[in-house]
């Protein structure tokens, strides 16, 4: 299966204006005279795709001043061509510190419980980083821990316009399961709990799941770090949890009235329609007389969308009026409410129709089906007439 790289690196850029930084060697990888936003792009392609570049390109694109291509020498290219500030230096005397950054905190959404029913799910990557703090590289598990395989990574957007500048490619050669975020920002400012971007995971099979992004270093010069100063370094992360839309079960009726004979085994229906107003819940419909008929769940476990047939069996029953519930349990999702308790239920019970005199074939009327009943049985065959019960 083929693994997704996103590189963010925004096109709303493109449109704007982009100052050209003097002709020279370092930083000009395409070589056409100029450093720019070409450049930049080829740095974040090979670090983010492992795109390869040519050892003179890769000499010409190592520009920050420290030993190895890496998401510090594309944001020294973007300081230079958006915040007019910095140089380059392609011949590096100094390594990556990879020092630790208490003041730039990356927070990574985590969600549990995610039921079958909900087949999309948009998460937030936000930060908290310093003014200097320019780019950022963080490679992901597309399968984070704890999903099962129920869910996997779709693609990314860019919520931040021109603070980030975005492009979506697809890679070579480059670790399984895991994508990689990089980053550059084109204004200057601290961020404070800001969205910098949003992961799209989509449903790849069935059951109750979660999502919790994890990150992880590909190798010595390509890891989760945050790019300022001209040198990267390693961010906080946390995670924050992310809640799940409370989907409602509702009834189109909480309450029906039927009717019924007794000493018969049947009586008049009323179906009532339950529903959800997000994802599917199931639910449990309980009732606390043995009269209470409820069709279409041998188990009484439901699952929304539902249609379900109310009815009464006033077999044991004599003539009257009888009420009953029937309770609405056990949601699942744990996460899903109900607009619903418990359906009334009410049967008003009739004695057994009496029989006027003349009424042979007990219908309760007295009618020429009754005279041909007694023609038969004067002239044809007296045997007993069945009574009526």
């Amino acid at each position: 299966m083929k693994r997704l790289v996103l590189i963010l690196v925004s096109l709303a850029a493109l449109l704007c204006a982009v100052p050209v930084v003097s002709a020279q060697d370092c930083g000009d990888i395409n070589s056409d005279g100029s450093v720019n936003i070409v450049d930049m792009v080829r740095i974040l392609n090979h670090v983010g795709s492992g795109w390869e570049l040519t050892p003179e390109e890769e000499a010409l694109a190592d520009c920050d001043g420290r030993l190895g291509v890496t998401i510090g020498d594309a944001t020294a290219i973007s300081d230079s061509l958006f915040l007019l500030e910095g140089g380059f230096d392609c011949e590096p005397a100094a390594t990556y510190t990879f020092a630790f950054a208490p003041n730039d905190t990356v927070f990574l959404p985590r969600v549990e419980q995610i039921p079958d029913g909900i087949d999309t799910v948009v998460l937030s990557v936000r930060a908290s980083f310093e003014e200097n703090t320019h780019g950022f590289y963080m490679p992901f598990r597309s399968i984070g821990a704890g999903m099962g395989g129920a869910f996997q990574y779709v693609s990314c957007s860019n919520p931040q316009g021109g603070l980030f500048f975005s492009q979506v490619m697809y890679p070579y050669d480059w670790e399984v399961d895991s994508l990689i975020a990089s980053g550059l920002r084109g204004q200057s400012g601290s961020l404070v709990n800001a969205e910098i971007f949003q992961v799209k995971y989509g449903r790849t099979s069935a059951g109750q799941a979660d999502i919790s992004m994890e990150p992880f270093d590909r190798e010595d010069l390509w890891r989760f770090a945050v790019a300022k100063d001209g040198d990267l370094y390693i961010p906080v992360f946390a995670y924050y949890d992310v809640d799940l839309p409370v989907s409602t079960l509702s009834a189109s009726l909480t309450s029906v009235a039927l009717d019924g004979t007794a000493g018969t085994t049947t009586s008049s229906e009323v179906m009532i329609d339950f529903s959800a107003s997000d994802y599917p819940i199931g639910y449990t419909l309980t009732a606390t007389e043995p009269w209470i008929r409820i069709d279409g769940a041998a188990s009484g476990m439901f699952t929304t969308p539902a249609n379900v047939v109310f009815s009464a069996d006033p077999t044991d029953l004599f003539a009257g009026v009888y009420t009953g519930q029937v309770a609405v349990t056990d949601l699942v999702p744990s996460t899903a409410v109900s607009a619903v308790d418990f359906i009334n239920v009410t049967i008003t019970v009739d004695d057994p129709t009496p029989y006027p005199p003349g009424d042979l074939d007990c219908d309760g009327l007295v009618t020429m089906s009754d005279l041909t009943i007694m023609i038969y049985y004067l002239f044809i065959d007296p045997g007993p007439i069945p009574p009526c019960e």
